[in-house]
């Protein structure tokens, strides 16, 4: 009789700690999905971010080509902007500065995309989308026929191409901020 008052005890024991063990491993496993789902989310957030980057960029593009012409289908503009002229920083328009090195109107921004005024005094402009970007106008420059900078095919003549850096700001719902930039060339 007394051995099997002892068993009794010791399967409650085992039974308990198995429990335990359980338990625990329950508990991580949700701690650990709970995190999976923060990482998952965030890096929703930030390739939401991007997308919005990208279509800033894309928009500025299609600005360039539409209002600017830069020469691609547009005699009737010869001039494809003149920021300093024009005074169109309040439509995200700015001028490179060569012998500084800096963007005309970014003030001690300078061109960094991450300290520019996104929200505030610095002027950006505003897609269809909704997102911002800014164009930079970094001159023109004469090729020389098909063996020159950004040339195309054989046999070509001197073209002026025009040359702009634009950037493009996207945020996503859960504030997450993305920068793109690319270069623009037009003929």
């Amino acid at each position: 009789m007394k051995d099997q008052s002892r068993q009794a005890g010791a399967v409650l024991v085992t039974s308990l700690f198995i429990l335990v063990i359980l338990t625990l491993l329950a508990i991580s496993t949700m701690t650990t999905s709970n995190f999976e789902l923060i990482m998952a989310t965030n890096i929703q957030a930030q390739t939401v971010a991007l997308a919005n980057a990208e279509t800033a960029v894309s928009e500025g593009e299609i600005e360039i080509v539409t209002e600017y012409g830069g020469g691609m289908e547009n005699t009737a503009n010869t001039n494809p902007v003149d920021p300093k002229a024009s005074g169109s920083h309040t439509i995200g328009i700015y001028a490179y500065d060569e012998t500084t090195g800096l963007t005309d109107g970014f003030g001690p921004d300078d061109g960094n995309p991450t300290t520019f005024d996104w929200d505030g005094a610095n002027g950006f402009a505003t897609g269809p989308s909704g997102d911002k970007y800014v164009i930079e106008f970094l001159g023109e420059r004469t090729t020389q026929g098909a063996g020159g900078s950004l040339g195309v095919g054989a046999g070509q003549q001197d073209e002026t191409k025009y040359y702009y850096r634009l950037t493009g700001q996207g945020t996503s719902g859960r504030g997450a901020e993305r920068f793109v930039q690319t270069l623009f060339v037009t003929l």
